[in-house]
């Protein structure tokens, strides 16, 4: 399987019913956080995917604790970590605002541009000349080229 699935034929379950999105994107990580709430339901994720919280905000689960509550109501009774490889899967460009189901819990399109410091660089140029571009982007940690454009 390639990194990228591109469809226009498949639709994902949102909190506002079935919308399209542009493809899959296969990551690999070597951590992984598995999700469990006191409805039964569960997901694993990586460190930085955003599920949906009680105040409308998406936090990454690796800032998340026992007993914290989900928009849907439910509560996070435990937060297991593993530090072997597996293989991930995001969603690319869903429509009406990249949000998704993922096993009746709300998660957020994830997915990230890879190479961005050097796709920025070739940017740049036209850019500095008087072109424009709106980069809107999920954080991703400090020090990466989103943090720098962001701070300076």
């Amino acid at each position: 399987m390639s990194d990228f699935i591109l469809t226009d034929d498949w639709e994902v379950m949102t909190p506002t019913g079935w919308q399209k999105f542009s493809g899959i994107k296969k990551t690999k990580k070597e951590k992984s956080y598995e999700v469990l709430l006191d409805s039964g339901n569960s997901v694993v994720t990586s460190p930085e995917h955003l599920l949906k919280m009680k105040s409308e905000e998406f936090l990454p689960v690796n800032l998340l604790s026992t007993g914290d509550i989900l928009v849907t109501g439910e509560k996070i009774t435990e937060l297991n970590i593993s530090h072997e490889d597996i293989e991930l899967f995001d969603l690319i460009d869903v429509e009406n605002g990249n949000e998704y189901l993922t096993n009746g819990i709300v998660s957020h399109n994830c997915a990230f541009i890879r190479n961005f410091d050097e796709i920025w660089t070739g940017l740049y140029s036209t850019l500095s000349a008087g072109g424009r571009a709106i980069i809107l982007s999920t954080p991703n940690g400090v020090g990466d080229k989103y943090h720098e454009l962001y701070t300076k």
